[in-house]
């Protein structure tokens, strides 16, 4: 089973392509179950803001809308803003 899986672009020589983030707004993740991930997290320190849709928002302690959506599905990472 691929735990992880690249998103994103590879050179013409086939490395992988590097890209230098200077601010993330947010992350989206995809896990197959929606509250055992949203229970990790709070457990973690996150703090769940709002559900809709079968995709939980959270943010950390400081006063941002979110950091982190998590959708429910076959795992992965859906990418970053």
């Amino acid at each position: 089973m691929e735990r992880y899986r690249y998103v994103g672009s590879r050179a013409a020589s086939g490395k992988v392509s590097q890209v230098k983030v200077s601010q993330l707004a947010y992350v989206r993740l995809q896990v197959p179950d929606l509250d055992k991930q949203t229970e990790f997290l709070t457990n973690f320190g996150l703090v769940s803001t709002q559900r809709v849709g079968g995709k939980q928002y959270l943010r950390p302690t400081d006063p941002v809308p979110y950091c982190y959506v998590v959708a429910e599905g076959p795992q992965g990472f859906l990418g970053g803003s």
